[in-house]
């Protein structure tokens, strides 16, 4: 990363099939770094995340870094009621 800038995303986070993943996810329900996602789309069990833009002023700093994306339980994931069938 660039001085904390992971980049311009979206980040996409894929679910497994079996996975409850609602037609639709508030922003207030995604957190980037901690913070409300700047936008969300869900679909086909994947979860599009926007990341903040960049920053007008940046380092010249490039490292590794963290980027932690969350999602609350309000966002309504969810297991399988059943689990999935083995081989």
């Amino acid at each position: 990363m660039q001085c904390g800038y992971p980049g311009p995303g979206p980040v996409i986070v894929r679910f497994p099939a079996q996975e409850h993943v609602p037609p639709a996810i508030p922003v207030s329900d995604v957190l980037v770094d901690g913070k409300p996602a700047p936008g969300v789309r869900v679909s086909r069990g994947a979860v599009s995340v926007a990341l903040a833009p960049r920053p007008q002023i940046i380092c010249d700093v490039i490292g590794p870094g963290r980027l932690t994306i969350a999602f609350t339980r309000s966002a309504g994931l969810g297991n399988p009621d059943q689990p999935a069938a083995t081989r």
